[in-house]
């Protein structure tokens, strides 16, 4: 059991949900830790077929929780874990053998963003957007951005998302 998401099996289909609806599924050290563990358990999953990925709520993700990214200024140790584990996800998502289809609706944001665009497939709604706005802080893109959104969009149209922090439709 998970506190920050939920995994269902049915038969060969893995469904993995978001489940922080109130706080736009911003992904804090707790989900990290859920997301991190449904994913390693996933890839150890025989019978999977394939992995559904969606959100609960309004929005996708809004990647990392704010809150605690202010915390994590004064906590050397639970900010090193928690690059870590950032990048043990990524890591994580492209080690999964089966495809990852991503029900995007809503908004993606940078972590949030990396996740879905670390997908096989996205299916998303006609308003959902996706952004990585770090750079809006003065931060190059975390979270396995400078990875996916390259291999997803292409070179020159990532590094125009990348560089400006703007919105994809």
């Amino acid at each position: 059991t998970y506190k920050s998401l939920r995994y269902e099996l049915d038969g060969h289909l893995a469904l993995l949900t978001l489940n922080r609806p109130d706080a736009l599924n911003a992904i804090d050290d707790e989900m990290h830790t859920d997301l991190l563990e449904a994913l390693l358990h996933i890839r150890g999953e025989q019978n999977v077929r394939c992995v559904l990925f969606a959100a609960e709520g309004k929005a996708f993700s809004a990647g990392g929780d704010l809150n605690e990214v202010l915390t994590l200024q004064a906590d050397a140790a639970k900010r090193t874990r928690m690059c870590d584990t950032g990048q043990r996800i990524i890591h994580a998502l492209i080690d999964i053998p089966v495809p990852i289809v991503v029900a995007l609706h809503g908004d993606a944001m940078g972590l949030g963003a990396s996740v879905a665009l670390g997908g096989d497939i996205i299916v998303a709604s006609k308003t959902a957007r996706i952004a990585d706005p770090h750079v809006k802080v003065g931060l190059v893109a975390g979270d396995g951005g400078v990875l996916f959104w390259p291999a997803s969009l292409g070179m020159h149209r990532a590094r125009r998302y990348l560089l400006t922090g703007d919105l994809m439709p």
